[in-house]
């Protein structure tokens, strides 16, 4: 967040609580506040999971969903590591921000509507140029992509493993004789 941002003083968050309020409030109206807090709470632990690489919680996927990102647990990793060196770890940040700015749901909602306003409002502003990238920002820009590259193969790697695993254990490729299937129950064949 800029120093403009990270500087306001209270007046100067008011016109924006009071935005954030008042979109609680017709969601209040409408009935529709609990639906809201829950599907930002899903979506906070699917962010969360996905910049720490990790497997999100039982009710947020399918099963088999879940089976395979633990199988490729190392490659996600990998490329959540990838992801934070290359943005600074502004994301983690962000998200730990977000877990941590409230005593409930309903705070972190509220939490995430004002990150949301003070968001959009950045974007409304006027980019600055870049500065020139020394020489080491360069060669370590080059050495993540190096290090993402090699955390990719490894994804497809273990991706074409646990294929072949799931092949194997149920009942090998074409009309195969296991069951339907296989041996992870709503893991689909391939």
């Amino acid at each position: 967040v800029r120093r403009r941002f990270r500087n306001l003083t209270p007046p100067e968050l008011l016109p924006r609580f009071e935005r954030v309020a008042s979109a609680r409030d017709a969601l209040i109206e409408t009935g529709k506040w609990n639906q809201a807090v829950v599907e930002s709470e899903k979506r906070r632990e699917f962010d969360r999971a996905l910049i720490e690489g990790d497997v999100e919680s039982e009710d947020a996927s399918p099963a088999a969903s879940r089976f395979v990102a633990k199988a490729l647990s190392p490659a996600l990793k990998a490329a959540a590591g990838a992801r934070n060196r290359a943005d600074g770890g502004a994301l983690l940040a962000m998200a730990k921000l977000q877990e941590t700015a409230g005593a409930d749901a309903e705070e972190r909602w509220l939490t995430a509507a004002l990150l949301a306003d003070i968001e959009s409002e950045i974007g409304a502003l006027e980019p600055r140029a870049a500065p020139q990238k020394t020489y080491s920002q360069t060669s370590d820009a080059a050495r993540d992509v190096e290090e993402g590259n090699s955390g990719l193969l490894l994804g497809v790697g273990l991706a074409v493993v646990s294929i072949v695993v799931q092949q194997l254990l149920s009942g090998g490729g074409g009309g195969g004789g296991g069951p339907p299937g296989g041996i992870v129950e709503g893991f689909p064949r391939i």
